[in-house]
Order: structure tokens, then C-alpha cells, then sequence
């Protein structure tokens, strides 16, 4: 089925990864293809494309040889910034993509304070919504909304 692959052939395969034909390939790897032996060694030494996301938040995704980033690829880091927006909201966390992505604070222009969980510029995990009289919220939230438990607590 395969017998008579070039080199080239097989490094495309794994490029575009091809994953039934990478175990064929894999599975071959000992026997003769065409005049050459193909070794485990040397289809590990090819290069493949994947996405790799760091526990710090980091992600690359571009090309790997060896299991190391290597050749054309994209690393977006997670960054620690603040943003006044111009209604007066000032956001201090972090970033990612230029978005509101990890832990952070909003103080609102209004005197309303957020500090919590972020992704893709939404609140989104677990928070802390203190109003500007103190009352509170401090529960779940998914895609800016309050989603699941929370307890709120009244400032009398």
C-alpha cells in the first residue's frame, strides 16, 4: 500500500498529519520502503504542525522537530498589563490576544469593582462584584453573566 513512498512523500504526510497514514508509517517503520530503511528515528526527526498551550497560559502553535518548537510558528504569550478605557474603567490582570484573559481587577467608572476569572474579554469563571454602596457578589459567572453558584451579601 505504501511500498515505494518517497521521503519527501512521507514528510508531507506528517506535516499535514495525517494521523491513519502516520500509523502505517509508524507501524513500517523497520521495513524497507523503495531502497531506503525508514527508522522510528527518522520519521521522529521530520518535521510536524501543532499547538502546544503552556500551564503558564502560553501558546505556540506553528512547526515541531523532536518535540521542540522549531522552524515557522506563532507564541502568544500571556501578558500582565492595565487599560484605562476612555469611560473611565481601568482594568488591571492579564491579557491574552489583546483580550481580558487570567486573573484581573475592573474598576469601574461608576465605583464598581470585579476581581476574578477572565477569558476572551468576558468574566468568566469565578468572582468578586462589590458595588459602590458594598454590596456584594461573589459566586460564578459565564460569558459576563452570573452562572451558577454565588452567594450575595447586602451592606446595611
Amino acid at each position: 500500500m505504501l511500498m515505494g513512498i518517497t521521503m519527501k512523500e512521507i514528510y508531507m504526510i506528517i506535516r499535514r498529519q495525517e494521523k491513519e497514514y502516520l500509523n502505517i508509517i509508524m507501524e513500517m517503520s523497520m521495513k524497507v520502503i523503495g531502497s531506503r530503511i525508514l527508522k522510528k528515528d527518522m520519521v521522529e526527526s521530520l518535521v510536524s504542525v501543532g499547538t502546544y498551550k503552556f500551564s503558564n497560559g502560553d501558546q505556540y502553535t506553528g512547526e515541531w522537530k523532536r518535540d521542540r518548537m522549531n522552524g515557522n510558528g506563532i507564541l502568544f504569550k500571556r501578558a500582565l498589563g492595565t487599560f484605562t478605557y476612555a469611560n473611565g474603567d481601568v482594568f488591571e490582570g492579564e491579557w491574552k490576544e489583546g483580550q481580558r484573559d487570567g486573573k484581573g481587577v475592573m474598576n469601574y467608572a461608576n465605583e464598581d469593582k470585579y476581581d476574578g476569572d477572565w477569558k476572551e474579554d468576558k468574566k468568566n469563571g469565578r468572582g468578586v462584584l462589590t458595588t459602590k454602596d458594598g454590596d456584594t457578589y461573589e459566586g460564578e459567572y459565564k460569558d459576563d453573566l452570573k452562572d451558577g453558584r454565588g452567594k450575595y451579601q447586602v451592606n446595611e
